[in-house]
Formats: structure tokens, sequence, C-alpha cells
């Protein structure tokens, strides 16, 4: 799909490539796979009365024939980025971030690389260093990111954070979170899920340091069933919004009872795949979590959904 929104306009509409968007602030040209290249975006989107001097938010998620040159052209007459989307952008290098940086180093304030291609380590962290505006930062599904290079990275940028996901970088450990937790303390949603590497230890750095936490996902982690109820009984009740424990196999009826008692502010919630909650558990959890809206469980087997009746104003998600 391919649209360009006026954000004052409320609306999105699509846009035709053979045509000059006209006071559009935001592209999104999101899951067009091979139909976004350098040919398309030279022979259209670049030409001369194509102007995208208002364009602040750029979302190009899955371009995976687009280039470096490709993607210079297309913000060649960009003046103030301040949002991009690049995720599953597999052709983009290095190169293609010292652009952003050349061009945008002191506006833009969120990026989104997902599952970015970390051939040249030390140019990708260099330039990385060189967007001094960031405060939302996507590295979800990079792999091979290491914990040196967050400790580099977060030494240097992170204390204006207020959102890192870091899904799906499977190498990542403690030593990463204790980095984070030590510095990015403006972080108010942090997404670790599925680092298996992760032990009880990185729960306790989130705990102490990180309070001002409103999002929190830690799906697929083996954190344990105290682990998670301490860190509840500590923080939940002074800002965590929006929790998500998905598949994790080691949450028990220690996480239900702090869910139950301390997780006043709480209104999304998601503990699918928790094999072991019962009836009594959600019924705690419902009772106890006043500002609950959404509840998530799918996979939760031993549910029969009696201890939901009479919630009328929570929505269930997947009961079963």
């Amino acid at each position: 799909m391919v649209e360009a929104t006026n954000k004052n306009a409320g609306q999105p509409r699509n846009c035709s490539l053979d045509r000059p968007p006209k006071a559009e602030q935001v592209l999104q040209l999101d899951n067009c796979g091979c139909i976004i290249t350098d040919e398309t975006v030279s022979e259209t989107l670049a030409k001369p009365n194509h102007s995208f001097s208002k364009l602040t938010h750029l979302s190009i998620v899955g371009a995976f024939d687009l280039s470096d040159a490709g993607l210079r052209l297309l913000v060649s007459s960009v003046k103030t980025l301040t949002r991009i989307n690049i995720s599953k952008c597999i052709s983009l290098t290095a190169t293609a971030l010292d652009i952003l940086a050349d061009s945008f180093g002191s506006t833009l304030e969120e990026l989104y690389m997902g599952n970015f291609n970390l051939i040249d380590t030390h140019r990708t962290l260099q330039a990385l260093k060189r967007l001094k505006q960031v405060k939302l930062l996507s590295l979800a599904g990079i792999r091979d990111l290491s914990d040196g290079f967050i400790q580099d990275y977060i030494k240097e940028r992170g204390r204006d954070l207020t959102t890192l996901v870091l899904k799906d970088c499977v190498n990542l450990t403690d030593v990463s979170m204790n980095s984070i937790s030590s510095v990015s303390r403006k972080l108010r949603t942090l997404d670790i899920s599925n680092l298996g590497k992760l032990t009880d230890l990185s729960l306790e750095f989130v705990k102490i340091r990180l309070r001002g936490l409103t999002t929190l996902k830690l799906d697929h982690i083996p954190f344990s069933d105290k682990a998670i109820a301490v860190y509840l009984d500590y923080v939940a009740g002074e800002n965590l919004e929006e929790l998500s424990l998905n598949s994790n196999e080691n949450v028990g009826y220690l996480t239900a009872f702090s869910l139950g008692t301390c997780a006043e502010k709480l209104h999304t919630l998601d503990l699918s795949h928790y094999q072991n909650l019962t009836d009594r558990d959600v019924g705690m959890i419902v009772n106890g979590c006043s500002s609950l809206r959404t509840l998530t469980i799918v996979g939760c087997s031993k549910l029969t959904g009696d201890s939901l009746s009479g919630s009328d104003n929570l929505e269930i998600r997947h009961l079963g």
C-alpha cells in the first residue's frame, strides 16, 4: 500500500506515484517490496516537481530493493525529517545512516531500523551517534547486535531515550541491561522481548533504576515468577500502564498475586500462553487492577471464563 497523509487533515488518502504530493507531512510506503527501487524513486518521487520539503515523517518498511543511493534521492528535498522507519530495508547499509545523519542529525527524533543489515558495525554505530536528537530507537530483530554496541551507544546517546525496542536482539545479555538502566533514566517504553540470555538480574536493574517505565514488554524471557512478582510489588503501582508477559513459562501464582494487589494503573496486560493461569488468578487480577481495559490471554488452556463474567468494561482478547 502507498499512502500519503496530511497530518492536519486527519484522514489518509491514496497517493499515486505519478503526481506530486501537495502539503503532505507524512509519506508512508510500507510493504511495497520490489516496487520501491532506486529506479522508481528516480523516475517518480525524486522528480523536481515532487518536492518533499515539508515532509516530517517517512516510512518505507520492507523496501528491500531500495539502496543507499535510492534513499539519498528520496530524502534529497526534505528539510526537517523527525521520524523515519527503514525496518526490513535489507539493501540499506551504514551509508544510509550516514545520509540521515548528514541531513537530519539535529532533527531526527524517531528511528525505526528493525532487521537492519549490520555488516559494518563500527560505521553503523558512529552514524547512530551522530543522530543527536533521537528519543525513540527501535533495533528490533538485529540478531548480531552485541553488548559492546549497546554499551557504546548508550554511553554516548542514551540519556535522552524515552523508547527503546530491542525485541529479538537475541545475543544481548545482562551487560546491556546494566548499561541501559544506568544511563537511560528517561525511558518510558522498553521492549526486550525474546532476549533469552537475560537473567533475573536484568529485571533487578529495571526495578531499581527505571522507575518511570509506563510500558514494559517481557515476552519469551525466562524471568522467574518470584523476580517478576518482586518487580511488580516494587514499581507497578507507580507508573506501569502496559505489561506483556506473553509465553513466559515461569509466570505463576506470585505474579498473579502481585498483579492483583499492586498494578492499580495497569490498563493493558498480555498473559498469553501462561499455561498455569487459573480462573482464580484471573479473578484476582481483574478485581485488583481497577484500570485494566484490555486483557490478552491466548492459549491459556485452564481457563473456563467464569472469572470474567460481569467484566463489562474489560476487552478480552482470544480467550482459550
